[in-house]
């Protein structure tokens, strides 16, 4: 048994430690973490410095911050790329001249006749029409374009430009990932100033879900390497999984053995006295869970048609000061506090630690069994004068 021990230990120890549980964020819970168009609202929301969110302009100053850092083009060129401007979300390319019909997913155009065309990605790969899109703003800003390409991971294109042909000129789109702007955004963003406090919980909230893509790549690293040591050492996995298997078998084995000696029988998932005038029911927790939490429980309850008058009749009020006094002498023992339509708990008894070493689990709960609720003045004696007195059978 020592070498068990050992073996489960030392498979344990080379599997490595799961990554830690992170809580769900907003875009988690409504399932829209991975959407694209989804993000792309979010952050025309955020550019958008007419809506109500408060950040003023947060969001395209720390964009150009970026752009301007990269060397995206001259110092004179990006002064253009001022004043007021219209965020557009899906907007249509009418204008290109050799493509379908598709749609920018954010489109930044300036009053002066500037436009940023931001391509945002997540997971999809960059293979969309974007020489139509800068044909179709072409038509309403002239050169004055700036293309963004918006992906989590960067593309490892050469200073980060993407260079494509537009009638005879190269023009450039600018690789910017989500953690770099969101980063920018942080370092400008100044909290004393910003007086909406919704606006800021949706911020949190945004940063919390682009943060969780990076989180969830790292956690790939460690799934992959949790995969192959599993493989590697599935042998002894197997055969500690047997072995709680069989040893699961062997509890409710002895959960059955115990209940027999005081004539109760397995029906469904519960134990009872099929001959019993007043009869009382045990339901006790699966094998599997005593197994991996160490803990015993199990309840002492009324089915079918005596529950059923106990509710009719309000009586399971009356079960608490009734039963109360009785468990305050028992350590392991309380009053239930659970009543349906098919059951009500009369009371609950509780094992810490019911497995120990050199000890028998069947014999904890004969003593159990035999003290607290068997015998003249046991609990399911007491149980059957209750159901008496309230005249429920």
């Amino acid at each position: 048994m020592i070498d068990f021990e050992k073996a489960i230990e030392d498979v344990a120890l080379r599997l490595g430690t799961l990554p830690e549980q992170k809580p769900k964020n907003l875009f988690d819970i409504l399932g829209v973490r991975n959407k694209e168009t989804i993000n792309s609202k979010i952050l025309g929301y955020f550019l958008d410095v007419n809506e109500t969110h408060g950040l003023q302009s947060l969001f395209f100053d720390s964009l150009k911050t970026i752009i301007e850092e990269k060397s995206y083009s001259s110092t004179e060129f990006l002064e253009c790329f001022n004043g007021e401007f219209k965020v557009i979300n899906e907007e249509t390319t009418n204008f290109a001249e050799n493509e379908t019909k598709k749609r920018i997913d954010i489109s930044l155009m300036g009053n002066d006749k500037w436009g940023i065309i931001i391509e945002n990605k997540l997971y999809h790969d960059v293979v969309n029409p974007l020489k139509a899109y800068w044909e179709h703003t072409q038509k309403t800003c002239g050169d004055s374009i700036i293309g963004v390409l918006l992906t989590l991971f960067n593309l490892d294109l050469q200073d980060d430009k993407l260079e494509i042909d537009v009638k005879g000129r190269k023009v450039t789109y600018l690789n910017i990932t989500h953690k770099e702007w969101v980063e920018e955004i942080q370092k400008q963003l100044n909290i004393g100033e910003v007086q909406n406090l919704e606006g800021l919980l949706y911020l949190k909230e945004y940063i919390k879900t682009i943060q969780s893509h990076y989180n969830s790549k790292m956690e790939e690293s460690t799934y992959n390497a949790l995969a192959f040591s599993i493989t590697k050492h599935r042998k002894e996995i197997e055969d500690i999984q047997n072995k709680i298997a069989q040893t699961t078998k062997f509890i409710d084995q002895q959960i059955n053995e115990a209940f027999a000696i005081f004539g109760y029988e397995k029906k469904g998932n519960w134990y009872t006295n099929i001959d019993a005038i007043y009869p009382v029911y045990f339901y006790v927790t699966n094998a599997t869970e005593i197994l991996m939490q160490n803990k015993l429980w199990f309840t002492l309850e009324v089915r079918n048609e005596i529950n059923k008058k106990l509710r009719e009749n309000n009586s399971q009020k009356a079960i608490e000061p009734y039963f109360q006094p009785i468990t305050a002498t028992y350590k392991n023992v309380c009053v239930g506090n659970q009543s349906g339509k098919n059951h009500t708990h009369i009371t609950i008894a509780t094992i810490e630690n019911a497995i120990k070493e050199n000890n028998d689990f069947k014999t904890v709960l004969i003593e159990i069994l035999g003290n607290c609720f068997m015998g003249e003045k046991g609990l399911v004696k007491e149980t059957e004068n209750f159901i008496q007195s309230h005249n429920l059978l």
